[in-house]
């Protein structure tokens, strides 16, 4: 699994027409996630986007899921285009599972964030990715 492309932005379009603005003092942080099987795994299923969180020495903050509905899946058309990423208990598990997170962010956080996959927040953080946000 990778998670890469840390880039920062104001409104946001998706694919359907809507716009989501971030409340005041806030911008959007979009990452990928790109997950695949390999061919001696046995994958039951992919992390959902909920699954992430994005931290700094000051944060540790949720995505925006509520842009992801499973039955009517919609993409980014702007300032970054593709599909939001979904994961999660698909079955059978696809060979990929690639799109974007978003997270809402306060406009004082650190340049320098990591991505982590919590599963479970009694639990540590089992994967974290680390990168700079380009403002």
């Amino acid at each position: 699994m990778r998670v890469h492309t840390l880039a920062i932005g104001g409104e946001l379009r998706l694919t359907d027409g809507r716009r989501v603005t971030p409340a005041a003092e806030h911008s959007f942080v979009f990452t990928t996630v790109d997950a695949a099987q390999y061919e001696d795994e046995d994958v039951p299923a992919y992390p959902t986007a909920s699954d992430f969180r994005l931290v700094d020495h000051q944060y540790r903050l949720s995505p925006l899921t509520s842009l992801i509905d499973r039955d009517d899946p919609v993409g980014l058309s702007t300032p970054v285009s593709g599909p939001l990423f979904v994961g999660g208990g698909r079955s059978p598990v696809p060979d990929r599972a690639a799109g974007w997170v978003v997270f809402e962010v306060p406009k004082d956080i650190s340049t320098e964030v990591g991505v982590v996959l919590a599963l479970s927040e009694q639990y540590d953080d089992v994967v974290e990715w680390t990168g700079e946000i380009q403002r």
